[in-house]
C-alpha cells in the first residue's frame, strides 16, 4: 500500500489536497488496498480479522445504501473474494468462496466446523448472510464431498471421535 499522511486537522487536508495534489484515501480504499491484504499477507495478526471484516460490512452496507457507492462496493466485494479474511472456529483466515454457509444442515453434517465455516459471529444473521453474497458456498460440490472425506479420515485416525466419523461418513 502507498504510504499515507495522518493529519491533525481537516484544514491541513484540505490545503494538501488544494495545493499538493494528495489524494484523500476513503475508507473503502483503505480496507480493500491496506487492511483485508495485509490480514491475508500475514502482516496484520489474524485477531484483527473480525474487526476488519466487521468494518468491511458496514462500508460494504453504507456503500450500496450511497447513490455514489457503487465503485466502492465493487472494490470492497473485489478485495473480500480475493482475500483471506474471513475467519474460522480454528483460527485460520479464509476467502469466502473457500467456506460453507453454516445454516446448511446437511453441510454441519459433512464438514469440519473447525474449518470449513466462518467463526461466531459472522455465522449467523446479517454476517452470515452478507458472506453468503460474498461468495459462502451453499452446496457442497466436488471440493466440498473432498473435504469431508478427508475430514472423516482424519476423526476416524485420529480415534478422538470414532462414532462422529462413523455418522459422518455415513451422512456422505
Amino acid at each position: 500500500p502507498p504510504p499515507f499522511l495522518r493529519l491533525d486537522g481537516e484544514s491541513e487536508a484540505s490545503i494538501l489536497e488544494t495545493h499538493a495534489a494528495v489524494v484523500r484515501v476513503t475508507n473503502a480504499a483503505m480496507l480493500s488496498d491496506g487492511v483485508l491484504p495485509a490480514l491475508a499477507q500475514g502482516r496484520l495478526h489474524p485477531s484483527a480479522a473480525p474487526r476488519a471484516l466487521d468494518a468491511v460490512l458496514a462500508a460494504l452496507s453504507d456503500a450500496k445504501a450511497s447513490w455514489t457507492g457503487a465503485g466502492d462496493v465493487e472494490r470492497l466485494t473485489r478485495s473480500v473474494c480475493a482475500n483471506a479474511c474471513v475467519p474460522t472456529p480454528s483460527g485460520a483466515l479464509r476467502r469466502p468462496d473457500e467456506l460453507f454457509d453454516p445454516r446448511v444442515r446437511s453441510l454441519r453434517e459433512l464438514l469440519d466446523p473447525r474449518e470449513h465455516f466462518p467463526a461466531h459471529p459472522f455465522d449467523a444473521g446479517a454476517r452470515v448472510e452478507a458472506l453468503a453474497s460474498l461468495g459462502v458456498r451453499r452446496m457442497l460440490g466436488g471440493e466440498g464431498l473432498v473435504a469431508s472425506a478427508l475430514s472423516v479420515e482424519k476423526m476416524a485416525t485420529s480415534n478422538f471421535d470414532v462414532a462422529a466419523a462413523v455418522a459422518r461418513g455415513r451422512a456422505l
